[in-house]
């Protein structure tokens, strides 16, 4: 899970930490990174950030599943982002003690229990645990991509993955089996500090050269360019957008027409977006449920402006795995977690059955 760009947090979303009177998202976060005794950086902001944002939508939801993910990231980076230091739920603990009344503090501590016993459990550790065995899970061709990507050899992996499109796989199997197993190597390594955050985002920046490939080769564009529209965007303040463009890519092998938001996008960047390219598709990821404010804000002002009535919403990532109600919390039509879904859903948005040969 690289730096994960999150925007700050202005108000509480929970009942729960909507009880700090007075003690807004910033200010909470600058008490815990000085009681866990971190340094005042980018990296240590952003870890107590994610952490109080990803605790703030769980207690919201009641879901302590959805805080997990974020507690297995950091039982895994945490030494070799300040290695020796407390750990951020303990600094949180502490400070939250001093500011809930008894009942409240009572009910975030059992919830943060139950999260935390999911992220100890062996099942929860196996993705820390297997150390550079990892690699063994990958297909031949997803480690020749993952070793183009590590080397960041752009134009050699972007011919690798055309080669394979010439020689008859097919893009979604290229997509799902090489590119995507082989990007969350890169993630994985990273955590456990195999990586420098700059290894990191060369090796994600040759995985974006390749989705550039496959979609130059499967535009519609080339061919007739009058398939229905699609925008794909990550949540406003996620810079992870690679999650909405290989869904994006999926698409446009079935003839779709796909238009990208930048990384960097706003919820009115993505309402524009919408607009000027007649979208009848907007695609939103999230990868960190720290985003998912930010993901909801985006769809209640595609949901208000007007111009975007015709439009249909489907949302995925990460922590729409572990909460079967998320999808309407953020009030998007559809949710999809895999590539088959993806495809289902949207054929059905054109009438037609076009999922054979994922």
């Amino acid at each position: 899970m690289p730096a994960a760009g999150c925007s700050p947090q202005t108000s509480w979303t929970s009942w729960a930490l909507g009880r700090l009177e007075g003690l807004a998202p910033p200010a909470l976060a600058d008490l815990v990174r000085r009681r866990a005794g971190l340094p005042d950086t980018t990296e240590a902001r952003e870890v107590v950030g994610l952490h109080l944002a990803a605790l703030d939508v769980s207690l919201d939801l009641g879901s302590p599943d959805l805080f997990v993910h974020q507690l297995r990231w950091e039982l895994t980076r945490w030494p070799h982002v300040a290695p020796g230091s407390p750990s951020v739920a303990a600094a949180v603990r502490s400070v939250l003690e001093e500011r809930l009344d008894e009942l409240t503090l009572a009910a975030v501590v059992r919830h943060v229990g139950a999260a935390e016993s999911g992220a100890a459990t062996l099942e929860g550790r196996a993705w820390a645990d297997r150390g550079w065995h990892g690699l063994s899970g990958l297909t031949p061709l997803g480690q020749t991509h993952l070793g183009l990507a590590l080397a960041g050899r752009h134009d050699e992996a972007a011919t690798h993955v055309a080669g394979l499109v010439a020689d008859g796989t097919p893009v979604p199997e290229v997509l799902l089996e090489v590119i995507v197993p082989a990007q969350r190597e890169v993630g994985r390594l990273w955590e456990r500090g195999a990586l420098t955050a700059a290894q990191e985002r060369e090796a994600t920046a040759v995985t974006r050269t390749t989705l550039s490939t496959l979609s130059a080769i499967t535009s519609p564009a080339g061919r007739s360019g009058r398939g229905p529209v699609l925008v794909a965007a990550s949540a406003p303040g996620d810079l992870h957008d690679l999650g909405p463009r290989i869904v994006a890519g999926l698409l446009q092998a079935r003839g779709w027409q796909a238009r990208y938001a930048d990384p960097a996008a706003s919820a009115d960047d993505v309402v524009e977006a919408v607009v000027a390219s007649g979208a009848t598709l907007l695609l939103l990821g999230a990868s960190m449920t720290a985003h998912l404010p930010s993901l909801r804000q985006a769809v209640g002002q595609v949901r208000a402006d007007p111009r975007c009535g015709a439009v249909t919403v489907l949302v995925g990532g990460e922590p729409f795995r572990h909460a079967p109600g998320l999808g309407e919390w953020v009030g998007a039509d559809l949710v999809a977690t895999q590539g088959v879904d993806v495809l289902r859903a949207a054929a059905g948005l054109v009438g037609t059955e076009r999922t054979a040969g994922l």
